[in-house]
């Protein structure tokens, strides 16, 4: 048995891999950035960056607290097919992040596209560190 969520895509209970990302002082922006920790000195190619923007991935803080992040429905309902990637970019530059507040330790249940850095001026997570899986 598959178990879906209401958009007809599966739930992860496990995740396969996962990355350690430093948010201290720059977002997790692996669709803008096109970098994440599998891909630190050169950029993703377009089958890994697609997976971020196919499905998001998932995000477990390392500490208690509020937690800014893009959600992926908030980025799939911005963006129209056919857009180009400078376009996709630049939709995501303009959604406002949903605060979540996170326990340390625990994956956050909604799949995300960006995470805010901690230092971020207006949307300033209290996390240091996070694990990012992709879903």
């Amino acid at each position: 048995m598959t178990l879906t969520n209401r958009n007809g895509r599966e739930i992860p209970f496990f995740v396969a891999d996962y990355t350690y990302e430093d948010i201290r002082t720059a977002d997790f922006d692996p669709i803008t950035t096109l970098r994440d920790g599998h891909n630190v000195g050169a950029d993703m190619n377009d089958s890994r960056l697609g997976c971020y923007e196919a499905a998001g991935f998932l995000v477990r803080p390392d500490t208690d607290g509020v937690l800014y992040a893009i959600t992926w429905d908030q980025y799939s309902k911005a963006i129209r097919a056919g857009q180009t990637y400078a376009e996709r970019v630049v939709v995501l530059a303009a959604l406002v992040p949903q605060a979540y507040i996170g326990l340390a330790g625990v994956w956050v249940e909604c799949p995300v596209v960006k995470v805010f850095a901690q230092s971020d001026q207006s949307y300033g997570s209290l996390a240091s560190y996070v694990n990012v899986a992709l879903v």
